[in-house]
């Protein structure tokens, strides 16, 4: 079997943990049937990503949508979609309420590697993966008390030290997602325009949760550039909105720290692990048959 996922340039662990994670939470995928495609963590489900596999199998677990257009009805007879990120993802492609499962991130938790970690007393700040090359971000660690894990560092040191973290502050959806998944404690930003809300409300709603989204820097969102040179270019009028920004970071990321962390419930969670376990365990014997 084939593996779909997004590859950002430069890294991002949230897509990079799908090159490992299946080979734990279902093994022996790779030798299930070779024409089948499996598309997993990610913001996958559109049109433009999957118009390449219309004529093609895929076996869909706990990808969702959130990017472009909706995948087109109806949808091929080989597509086998057993299950998508929360219930938004289910409504926006017509899909049955019973295939809105989690994302499979959750499942890290169970994974032997990421057991028993010692526990620090840092505070962890992972930005989205659009803010990685967007600051200096060692300026800003050194202006900071707040451990900054970036999303292009590899995959499973960011999980380690969100597992281990006393407190999560998360621009990175996953980062919110894996450190629910080890009851680390959360609390949700943003300083990206290319923040998507409405992905976190996809998982959020698959763990019965309204995620509170502080925006980090609103006050120098509502700057205004007179000038006409500078309205006219518009890559200084960004160069320049960064250099503020990352003065006025620091402060903000620590005063995040402060704001009342998440945290979705305990049976709520079990009971959507175990959902998702079911779902991967019927898929592995269905697939994995001669």
């Amino acid at each position: 079997m084939d593996l779909h996922f997004y590859e950002a340039k430069g890294g991002n662990f949230g897509d990079d943990l799908n090159a490992w994670i299946w080979d734990s939470i279902i093994p022996g995928w790779r030798d299930w049937a070779a024409d089948v495609t499996l598309i997993g963590v990610g913001t996958l489900l559109n049109e433009e990503r999957l118009s390449q596999f219309r004529e093609k199998r895929i076996l869909v677990l706990g990808s969702g949508v959130g990017y472009g257009e909706i995948p087109k009805h109806p949808f091929p007879k080989a597509w086998d979609i057993r299950a998508v990120r929360g219930p938004r993802s289910a409504r926006l492609m017509n899909l049955e309420s019973s295939k809105a499962a989690v994302d499979p991130a959750v499942l890290l938790s169970e994974i032997g590697m990421f057991q028993s970690l010692p526990k620090s007393q840092e505070t962890v700040f992972v930005p989205h993966a659009s803010s990685d090359s967007r600051f200096d971000w060692n300026v800003i660690q050194g202006k900071s008390d707040i451990k900054i894990v970036l999303p292009s560092q590899d995959a499973k040191h960011v999980i380690s030290e969100i597992a281990s973290a006393k407190l999560v502050i998360a621009e990175s959806m996953h980062a919110a997602i894996i450190a629910d998944a080890f009851r680390v404690p959360w609390v949700g930003v943003k300083i990206s325009d290319l923040f998507l809300r409405d992905k976190w409300m996809d998982w959020a709603e698959s763990l019965e949760l309204q995620p509170e989204i502080t925006d980090l820097l609103p006050t120098l969102r509502k700057l205004k550039y007179p000038s006409r040179t500078l309205q006219e270019s518009p890559r200084i009028v960004r160069q320049a909105r960064h250099r503020l920004e990352q003065t006025f970071l620091p402060k903000a990321i620590a005063s995040a720290a402060k704001r009342k962390p998440q945290l979705s419930d305990d049976t709520v969670l079990m009971s959507k692990k175990r959902k998702l376990q079911e779902i991967l365990s019927q898929a592995s014997e269905d697939y994995s048959k001669p």
